[in-house]
């Protein structure tokens, strides 16, 4: 009887969560989000902090959605994740193309067509790969930007994605947002 109590003491504190450690919750504050290690603005030019996710496979890291709330679909989403030791950023991007190659080949997307594939500098060291292309997935045509960088030891990933409108292309690409991001995110991980 004695150890049947043992036991049922330790199930019940098990399944209450005394013996698991909670997830991280996201500390909000007016002007930004810590989440673990990292801490983004709340306000990315036109863009507002709309999702947070922390992937429980750590492999992921996490993600950020901002949304343009002037503007229906538009989005800027943000993933932050470990590297993998057989990856550097330039293998890193052409498995990135490879993956939405694949996805038009099954047919995740109508159309997929690059723009403009080019090189920026996120700040004064750090190069990143940016991709732009014209998708049409199963709903609707929209423009789609993608940047790719190395942020110590883990990548740096943000994908734009605006309903087809003309201005997007003669803007920065949404350059200016993601230099901010980036800057934030690198100067909390430190």
């Amino acid at each position: 009887m004695k150890y049947f109590s043992y036991i049922m003491i330790i199930t019940a504190l098990l399944y209450s969560g005394c013996a698991h450690k909670a997830r991280p919750k996201p500390i909000l504050t007016q002007k930004s989000i810590k989440l673990e290690n990292i801490t983004a603005p709340r306000e990315l030019g036109s863009y507002t902090l709309n999702s947070t996710k922390l992937y429980e496979d750590k492999t992921l890291g996490l993600a950020l959605r901002y949304a343009n709330l002037k503007q229906q679909n538009a989005f800027l989403d943000a993933f932050i994740y470990p590297k993998k030791l057989d990856k550097d950023l330039n293998t890193h991007y052409k498995d990135f193309l490879d993956a939405l190659n694949y996805m038009k080949e099954k047919g995740e997307f109508l159309s997929l067509e690059k723009l403009k594939e080019d090189e920026v500098m996120l700040d004064s060291n750090t190069k990143a790969k940016r991709v732009l292309f014209k998708i049409t997935n199963k709903l609707i045509p929209y423009y789609s930007v993608a940047y790719l960088a190395d942020l110590g030891d883990k990548f740096f990933k943000v994908r734009i994605s605006n309903r087809l409108d003309d201005k997007f292309l003669h803007s920065d690409l949404g350059l200016s947002a993601v230099r901010k991001l980036y800057t934030s995110i690198r100067d909390s991980s430190k």
